[in-house]
């Protein structure tokens, strides 16, 4: 038994990750080390506690300004606040009475320099940015009890919208200069936009608790499509003289409906527990489910383009889904990180754009067969966007919305 405690001992002292200091007064940093590069945008600092000291302070500073000066009783820090790339140096001190830091470790350097992508600039906004909408020279977000807020491309806010409840997901369409907000606890809202920096509302629709929305043109009718997270599926159809009129019943999914996009005549619900869910709306008074697909976690968002949907998963990534039969879908990729949640799903012509919460924004390449080149800590990341000129818009909790570039 004393044998087996002693071996216990030495594992314990010889694997702990921060061996305290027995001697000495000099604090020793380990990581970021002199003189490397750090890729990440969320930094870790760490360094090996000093005996006696209960409080450390770390700086992180360039030639003129300190950007970080706090307070810690931990031996090491998470830099969660934006800060852009380039050359910095950091150091920490000790104190054993929080006042008297007699303590000190030597100054190191490094170069924050993320890649492929780097975030290069925030905005901050008055509430969780769930949705980012780009419409012609302007950008919508959905900034949940704070409603929607306007921006132009130069990234000023130029309007503020204040919906009826949580402001969760935006459509726009061009032809009628409408947009949609689902606006959760009992509202789809529609504003006028011709004036895109004065928003006028025109009228708001009944839809218990709508999470996600999405239009159609078929023929000369404009269709409103809304996912209600407790009915399933609503249809709304425009008349001649602008009212849309609901059709049909809410057509069940059976779980949550979560997020919905359209092609063609067809409906993709991501349907939480019930995966993925095909229903055709070809007579939009009477939809018919054509298929589904059960997927592992909960199916949270869907994003099609042509033979292929992307599902976000939640706890449990992404999936690509093969739907050239459409009796028959298909898995035929998945990513399970292990960590983060995603909410949404995002496609670009080369990229997949996974928000996945608290593990920030995970970027994969080539859609068809994807493969991850990098994640991108962030506080907690809601909903991401490509621009026109081919940056990404992030939307963040903390952060607002982070402009991301090469």
């Amino acid at each position: 038994m004393k044998r087996f405690l002693c071996i216990f001992t030495l594992v314990f002292i010889f694997c702990s990750k921060n061996p305290v200091s027995t001697s000495g007064d000099e604090i020793e940093l380990r990581v970021p080390q002199n003189g490397s590069i750090v890729r990440t945008t969320q930094p870790e600092f760490d360094w090996y506690g000093l005996s006696g000291v209960n409080i450390y302070r770390i700086i992180i500073f360039t030639g003129s300004d300190t950007v970080v000066d706090e307070r810690i009783s931990d031996d090491s820090y998470t830099l969660f606040k934006f800060i852009p790339s380039g050359q910095y140096r950091w150091m920490v001190l000790g104190s054993s009475d929080g006042s008297n830091f007699k303590y000190s470790s030597p100054i190191w350097n490094f170069t924050l320099e993320p890649a492929p992508f780097r975030i290069s600039s925030t905005l901050p906004m008055p509430g969780p940015v769930l949705d980012i909408l780009p419409f012609r020279e302007h950008f919508f977000a959905a900034c949940n009890e704070a409603g929607v807020v306007v921006l132009n491309r130069g990234m000023d806010i130029v309007s503020r919208i204040n919906t009826f409840d949580r402001a969760i997901s935006l459509a726009v369409d061009s032809l009628s200069n409408l947009l949609f907000v689902a606006d959760y606890r009992g509202n789809l809202i529609v504003y006028d936009i011709s004036e895109i920096e004065h928003p006028e509302l025109v009228n708001y629709y009944f839809v218990r608790r709508v999470v996600d929305v999405s239009t159609k043109w078929m023929r000369d009718t404009l269709f409103v499509i809304a996912a209600d997270e407790d009915d399933g599926i609503v249809i709304f159809s425009m008349d001649p003289d602008g009212i849309f009129v609901q059709r049909g019943t809410p057509f069940p999914v059976g779980g949550y409906c979560n997020g919905i996009d359209i092609s063609d005549t067809l409906i993709f619900a991501a349907c939480n527990e019930r995966g993925l869910k095909i229903v055709s709306f070809s007579n939009p008074d009477f939809p018919y489910l054509i298929s589904e697909l059960d997927l592992p976690g909960n199916a949270m968002d869907v994003v099609v383009n042509g033979m292929f949907c992307y599902v976000a998963l939640g706890t449990s990534g992404l999936a690509v889904i093969d739907i050239s039969n459409l009796q028959q879908p298909r898995s035929i990729f998945s990513y399970n990180p292990g960590i983060g949640t995603s909410y949404k799903v995002e496609l670009t012509e080369n990229y997949i754009l996974l928000p996945a919460g608290t593990s920030g924004l995970f970027i994969f390449e080539n859609p068809l067969s994807p493969f991850l080149i990098q994640q991108m800590d962030m506080p907690y990341t809601y909903s991401a966007k490509r621009t026109a000129d081919g940056k990404f818009l992030a939307g963040d909790r903390d952060w607002g919305i982070v402009v991301i570039e090469r």
